[in-house]
């Protein structure tokens, strides 16, 4: 389950740290390291399945996904609610926000193509 109070404030947090220094946020929010299977396993925290790194399973987990584990993750997919909009010709991140629908009507499905990252 997500809490919305912590959720708004990551991304409150993580707004005011990228207009203070958004050369920093957004390196940090770049880099992933390779984890294992257990935080893989993690009920709320976020990990990309990527190419088989040191630990073989190729697992990599970075800020956002740490962040979103500590708001906790919605009970449909496990996914979480804080994200980062994400400018598609410089690929740098132009703001963080809570995906509302993951805060409310729990009992509506999840559109899909919304969290479609690879739209070109």
């Amino acid at each position: 389950m997500i809490d919305a109070h912590i959720a708004r404030r990551i991304v409150e947090l993580m707004n005011e740290a990228l207009a203070l220094d958004p050369g920093a946020v957004n390196a940090l929010c770049g880099q992933r390291v390779d984890c294992n299977e257990e935080i893989g396993d993690h009920e709320s925290i976020q990990v990309l399945l990527g190419q088989e790194n040191e630990m073989g399973d190729g697992l990599q987990v970075g800020l956002l996904g740490i962040l979103n584990g500590i708001a906790g993750a919605d009970d449909r997919d496990h996914w979480g609610a804080v994200s980062a909009i994400v400018d598609k010709e410089s690929g740098a991140i132009e703001r963080f926000e809570v995906l509302e629908d993951r805060l409310s009507l729990r009992d509506k499905p999840i559109k899909p193509e919304r969290y479609n990252w690879d739209k070109s």
